[in-house]
């Protein structure tokens, strides 16, 4: 069978929570483009059942599924998994997409919420992404070596004086 030439074939992508709803969805409408896809939740059962729905669907289009079972809240376990996460998509392939879908949030007044609940909230929605970057789950071109990569929507619409702030954010 040939694969058909899609919009994402050969990138590759992570995709937190991504075991159910949201992050499932995303990643079988990923591999179904064409992109080979991370598979990050601490449910390796849950994802290991992904990989094999995405086999299914995305098998003309060269998608693919990698399950890496991994607890967000473990900052060893972040690293582990994405270098096991380059290693399954193709052995030190840049990644091009990373979905930072995992959430964690306790429904309880404040006073009943634990400091060790709260840790686990912040580890998962603040901390787990900040590490996901730095370890190398996102990697935009810069348009020249000297150039900084530029996230999110401050770095492209922000002040005329970014310069100011950062040289590499030049005109």
């Amino acid at each position: 069978m040939t694969a058909t030439r899609t919009p994402l074939a050969g990138r590759t992508a992570i995709v937190t929570g991504a075991s159910r709803g949201i992050g499932r969805a995303t990643a079988l409408a990923l591999a179904g483009a064409g992109a080979r896809v991370a598979l990050l939740a601490r449910s390796g059962d849950a994802l290991a059942g992904l990989a094999s729905d995405i086999a299914a669907v995305a098998g003309r289009t060269g998608g693919a599924g990698v399950p890496v079972p991994c607890d967000l809240t473990d900052d060893a376990a972040v690293a582990r998994a994405v270098a096991d996460a380059v290693d399954a998509l193709g052995g030190g392939a840049a990644l091009d997409v990373l979905v930072n879908n995992a959430g964690a949030f306790i429904i309880a007044p404040v006073e009943r919420l634990s400091p060790a609940d709260f840790r686990a909230t912040l580890d998962t929605n603040l901390v787990a992404p900040f590490l996901l970057v730095a370890c190398g789950g996102s990697t935009p071109p810069a348009e020249s070596a000297r150039e900084a990569p530029r996230w999110g929507y401050g770095a492209e619409h922000g002040p005329a004086h970014w310069s100011e702030i950062d040289p590499a954010f030049g005109a």
